[in-house]
């Protein structure tokens, strides 16, 4: 059953419905890590790598809002009541829900912040099962909801990347569609934004010599000689050059922090990634030392 039952903000036609056309009545949050976007009529979902598919996670453009503000003497500042994010997620997967085929529940492949400002920019590509186009507004905003249960900065580490997989193919690398399991266990497709999010984790966090046929793949995070202050530099060179490898990977920059907290001492990683398709993603990672 969908954790909003069916049709959560009405059955009727949305302001901006008509025949012949399908549009957006709202998007909801569900969870610290998923939301639902919910159409007026049932959109087409047959095939998840189609451009017009409601189930292809790449039609949901999904951004954190940063509401600094920087004032005319070049001070930054925060309104009261807004929050900062510390990660930029994406929409990793989009399914239709098995009660109400009008919503299409999306997952981001990191959690929702509570109280940051969320927009999602659904594409206009999409249409309905009955061949209906896309009308109205495209571009929605939630805030993120309160996290039920507190993890320490390890678990999240964890949790966020639980869902990787590491199969490589050598002599043609991975490709930008594979098969996955889905949250209810079922087989699924994975979109290449994910498929990149996986692959370049994977590289950061493998050790130089791990794969016998690759000797040179890897980026060795893990090895705590290397995460000393004075090796951040060097290790950002080494990361940077290991995601531009990526096939689907024209431009790369990216980052590296050393943080000591209560919980211990963390590598941040921040990369900035643009892909063949000129789509640019932030990606982070965090790994306890």
């Amino acid at each position: 059953m969908s954790i909003l039952g069916i049709s959560p903000i009405g059955t009727g036609l949305g302001p901006f419905g008509g025949i012949g056309l399908i549009t957006v009545r709202g998007v909801i949050p569900l969870s610290n890590n998923s939301f639902s976007v919910i159409f007026d009529r049932v959109p087409k979902s047959l095939d998840p790598m189609s451009a017009s598919s409601a189930t292809n996670e790449e039609n949901y453009l999904l951004e954190a809002i940063d509401p600094t503000i920087t004032t005319a003497n070049g001070q930054k500042v925060v309104p009261d009541g807004l929050v900062v994010p510390e990660w930029y997620p994406y929409s990793a997967l989009a399914v239709q829900d098995k009660e109400d085929p009008k919503q299409i529940i999306i997952s981001s492949d990191t959690q929702l912040e509570a109280g940051v400002d969320y927009s999602v920019t659904i594409s206009e590509a999409i249409c309905g099962e009955g061949g209906e186009t896309f009308a109205g507004p495209n571009k929605f905003y939630f805030k993120g909801p309160g996290v039920a249960v507190t993890l320490s900065n390890s678990q999240k580490s964890v949790e966020r990347y639980r869902d990787f997989d590491y199969l490589i193919n050598a002599p043609e690398g991975e490709k930008n569609m594979v098969y996955k399991f889905a949250d209810n266990k079922d087989i699924a497709l994975q979109g290449a934004q994910l498929s990149l999010q996986k692959r370049i984790y994977r590289r950061i966090f493998t050790n130089p010599g791990a794969f016998s046929w690759a000797p040179d793949y890897g980026s060795g995070l893990q090895v705590k000689s290397l995460a000393k202050t004075q090796s951040l530099q060097s290790l950002t060179n080494t990361i940077n050059a290991q995601i531009l490898q990526e096939p689907d990977v024209v431009e790369a920059g990216t980052n590296v922090a050393l943080t000591t907290i209560d919980q211990g001492s963390f590598l941040y990683v921040t990369a900035r990634v643009k892909r063949l398709d000129a789509r640019t993603y932030v990606l982070n990672f965090a790994e306890p030392i």
